[in-house]
């Protein structure tokens, strides 16, 4: 085994000394510490070295001049020298640099594998050198095979080409690399590898090379012999003879395939995350504007309530605007969660077979007086024959009004809105559009339309209003109807048409009859409502008795047990989100009550998701409403329990 050769460390910052030993560690040779030039010379002239990496900023006498004197000892007179610094300059040059005999001039920061391989290269010199010392020439014929064997092991491509770019040597590595075994590649000219956009690179690399200049490793694209391109981090390297004349180039390749496609990954992934980040501050913006929108009136509104001297018609006035406002927050609300649900693939849909005909001509006609209302003309084309599909009628009649709402929102002036449906008997669908006369959308922005929260109105004023949910439940709603949707605009001011495509059902089946809404009778009521919000239940409870029935409040659950058990309640409407004990457990116990086990169980509450409504039906729960309830619900609720008493 070969004794251990001494590399000389030359810095005055010891973090410095720190990271160099630990980059050279696994060379497993002896790494001597200097922390000052005065410190290296001393022991320059008492022992040799393989290696000296100097430090140009050294504290006192600088690198250059420590150079300086290691080439005036005899004894390190041809120590090889790396200059590290961690910035050039006029001062601080390269040029300067080999002018005093330096091997090498690196660069902070430093890679940690180029800098190994630097020191092991002249490490290896070193060791070699003093072979020769004691050995005749089968010794040194010996260590040349064992750096060609070290070469050829290299995961690196490492190449030799003489001065014309005549490949003369190739690894396995290179092999690895480029697709080329060394009998294939070796007397081709090196241009082989070089791409047809890259003529002018090859002719630089060379002179360069004839100048005896170092190219320092650099990014740049080569291509393998089945055609395809790899990206390389490229190092090359001038070959001199024994008088010092360039006779070729060593190459050094390494792929930066993976980390190139790390790196594009990376940015991807930023990109996203600030679009996201932007769309995120966008929304929350938008929605603000929305909520305060309604707010404000109903602020006022209550302001004006409270004045003894408003007249009765202004509290009228009030009245209606306060319950437009809650219908549109309440709207706001549902569109957001019902977006969640449906994005989630959490709706569950109630199909019946229908007629698409009939469901349009309904729906149409149902907000024909807002369209007209906003100075459009509703057209309705529909077949006189049934367009039949199985669907749940509810979604499929969102999907409609959504459409709709969307053409009232981007109207134009005064202009017609045309609904239609007809069979595509080819494709087996049936298909409803709706098409207006609006303002149009420009052509980037139709790949994105049906994107949740995107906006097309992104004025300051957003006078046109809304969340971005709309369009984004309505292709949410047509994929779980195992349908598609999709936009079409000839541009700004050219009107939009939206069409949604169904599957076709072929079977003829009658539609199925709604259920008849329950009429309620004179019976009054002993209704219990459980609700910690003390506004909503002074609500329920006033618009109770205004309906004849009498009605007691509990603020908790252990409260609305205790009423239930003395009082013996027909009617049980109860909030979820009590405090201490919630509405699941505080419905499981009074199931458990006397006389308790029939009585008819309410929830009312802001929890919506369908695994609420489950563990409602778990809980003893018979109905789950939220809030704000609707009154007609609630009187169909009161209907049922006044025919079970």
């Amino acid at each position: 085994m070969a004794s251990q050769a001494n590399i000389l460390l030359v810095d005055d910052h010891e973090a410095n000394l720190l990271a160099l030993e630990a980059v050279l560690h696994p060379l497993e040779q002896k790494l001597i510490k200097a922390r000052s030039g005065e410190e290296a010379l001393q022991f320059l002239l008492q022992e040799d070295c393989a290696v000296v990496l100097l430090d140009i900023r050294l504290g006192g006498m600088d690198g250059f001049e420590v150079a300086q004197r290691i080439r005036a000892q005899e004894r390190s007179r041809h120590t090889p020298i790396i200059f590290i610094t961690a910035y050039e300059s006029e001062d601080f040059s390269p040029a300067k640099a080999y002018t005093l005999g330096a091997v090498d001039y690196l660069v902070k920061p430093l890679v940690s594998e180029i800098l190994r391989a630097k020191v092991e290269v002249f490490l290896t010199l070193y060791q070699r050198t003093e072979q020769v010392r004691q050995l005749q020439r089968l010794q040194i014929e010996q260590a040349r095979a064992e750096l060609a064997a070290i070469v050829e092991s290299s995961e690196d491509a490492i190449i030799s080409e003489d001065g014309q770019g005549i490949i003369t040597s190739w690894n396995k590595g290179a092999e690895r690399l480029y697709g080329y075994t060394a009998e294939e590649i070796v007397g081709k000219h090196v241009s082989l590898l070089h791409l047809v956009e890259q003529s002018e690179e090859l002719p630089n690399l060379l002179e360069k090379l004839r100048r005896g200049e170092r190219i320092q490793p650099y990014q740049t694209v080569r291509l393998r012999k089945d055609g395809s391109r790899v990206d390389v981090s490229l190092s090359v390297s001038p070959i001199r003879d024994g008088e010092g004349r360039v006779i070729g180039a060593a190459k050094i390749a390494r792929d930066i395939g993976p980390q190139k496609r790390l790196e594009g990954e990376l940015r991807r992934q930023a990109e996203e995350l600030a679009e996201a980040h932007r769309q995120k501050d966008q929304f929350l913006a938008m929605l603000a504007h929305e909520l305060r929108n309604p707010l404000a009136p109903l602020q006022t509104g209550v302001h004006i309530l409270r004045q003894p001297q408003t007249p009765s018609e202004i509290r009228q006035r009030i009245h209606d605007m306060m319950e437009r406002q809650l219908r549109h927050l309440s709207r706001l609300i549902d569109d957001l969660l019902d977006v969640s649900r449906i994005l989630r693939g959490k709706v569950q849909l109630r199909t019946e077979s229908l007629d698409l005909r009939q469901l349009a001509h309904t729906v149409a006609e149902d907000r024909r007086p807002v369209l007209e209302q906003a100075g459009l003309e509703l057209l309705v084309d529909i077949p006189e024959t049934p367009v039949w599909v199985r669907g749940d009628p509810t979604r499929l009649t969102q999907i409609l009004n959504n459409l709709l709402d969307n053409s009232v929102k981007f109207a134009k002036g005064r202009h017609k809105v045309q609904v239609c449906v007809r069979s595509d008997g080819a494709q087996q669908q049936a298909v409803l559009s709706v098409r207006d006369e609006g303002i149009g959308i420009e052509p980037e922005l139709l790949p994105r339309l049906f994107t949740p929260f995107f906006q097309a109105d992104r004025s300051l004023d957003r006078s046109r209003g809304g969340l971005g949910l709309g369009l984004a439940m309505v292709k949410g709603l047509a994929e779980l109807h195992g349908g598609s949707v999709e936009a079409s605009s000839a541009g700004s001011g050219q009107g939009a048409e939206f069409t949604v495509r169904l599957p076709w059902e072929a079977r003829l089946m009658p539609p199925s009859k709604p259920s008849a809404i329950l009429q309620p009778s004179g019976k009054n009521l002993h209704i219990l409502v459980i609700e910690d919000n003390r506004d909503a239940a002074d609500s329920l409870r006033l618009l109770l008795d205004l309906l004849g029935h009498e009605v007691r409040i509990a603020s908790s659950g252990p409260e609305g047990l205790a009423t239930a058990r003395e009082w013996q309640p027909d009617v049980v409407l109860c909030d979820i989100g009590l405090p201490g004990m919630d509405g699941y457990e505080t419905a499981r116990q009074l199931r458990r009550l006397p006389g308790m086990s029939q009585v008819l169980l309410a929830a009312i509450t802001g929890y919506g998701q369908e695994s609420d409504v489950q563990r409602c039906k778990e809980s003893g729960i018979d109905y789950h409403f939220l809030k704000p309830i609707d009154p007609a619900k609630l009187g169909q609720l009161l209907a049922a329990a006044k025919k079970l008493s």
